[in-house]
């Protein structure tokens, strides 16, 4: 019998949707001190331009310099105002941030890829294995992303939005201190679990034996943090919003 933990149905592309436009009252409060809704239009201007500057940066682009603890504790506490239904809080946080936790974390990343390239029969890059070693190593914290769907009171689906919202909470923050911050989901899908659809997480068992997961819990990937230049925060790049296509008035 399949364990709930096992399998979990959920939609990323629905979280990632929904986590797109919810974070204006935590930047808001991150920002500019304000608990409320702002009246002020710079404000509100500066959260617009936190979401449109935020970017995916990678751990290859991190310098040696430290992330302060501060920042990270900040980025945890804007996770934790993220929408909740039933105010179930599906969320949980592993942090790696020892130079052991983090030498592991890489260790057991680049041996997942080596394994799954020997079991599936896909090309194994030696240049990849040793990226996924390093990348843990590179950057100053390291954050399990896990839901944890354990009180039952929404469909799962729901919890992984909440989960996902909380991470963009989390990148916002990270992106108001200029600090890079990346989302993998290196080893978070079990390719071999019998499931056609795309939606459907399955984390591999030795993911699930690593991170320690509950029957109820399912790692959703891995959040990579690390200092860097401002240079490496590309032009984003998105398509427009056109009647008829993407959007509809009624």
């Amino acid at each position: 019998m399949v364990s709930r933990g096992d399998k979990i149905s959920s939609s990323l592309a629905i979280g990632a949707v929904v986590s797109a436009g919810i974070c204006s009252c935590v930047v808001t409060y991150i920002l500019t001190g304000s608990k409320g809704r702002s009246d002020d239009k710079s404000e509100r201007k500066t959260i617009m331009d936190c979401i449109l500057h935020r970017r995916s940066v990678f751990p290859k682009q991190y310098s040696e310099e430290i992330v302060d603890k501060s920042v990270i504790v900040e980025m945890l506490e804007a996770a934790r105002w993220a929408p909740t239904h039933n105010l179930t809080e599906p969320w949980k946080f592993i942090v790696f941030s020892s130079k052991e936790s983090l030498e592991s974390l890489g260790e057991f990343l680049a041996m997942q890829y080596k394994d799954s390239c020997a079991q599936s029969g896909k090309q194994f890059s030696e240049a990849k294995y040793k990226k996924k070693a390093s990348n843990a190593l590179k950057s100053s914290f390291v954050i399990a992303l896990i839901c944890d769907a354990h009180k039952a009171k929404n469909p799962v689906v729901e919890e992984i939005c909440s989960v996902a919202m909380a991470v963009q909470n989390m990148h916002l923050v990270a992106t108001a201190h200029g600090v890079g911050a990346y989302w993998s989901s290196s080893s978070c899908h079990d390719r071999k679990a019998g499931n056609d659809s795309p939606l459907v997480i399955t984390n591999p068992q030795p993911t699930r034996e690593y991170l320690e997961l509950t029957d109820t819990q399912v790692c959703l990937g891995w959040m990579f943090i690390g200092s860097c230049d401002k240079a490496n925060w590309k032009q984003g790049r998105r398509r427009e919003l056109k009647e008829g296509g993407r959007l509809t008035w009624k």
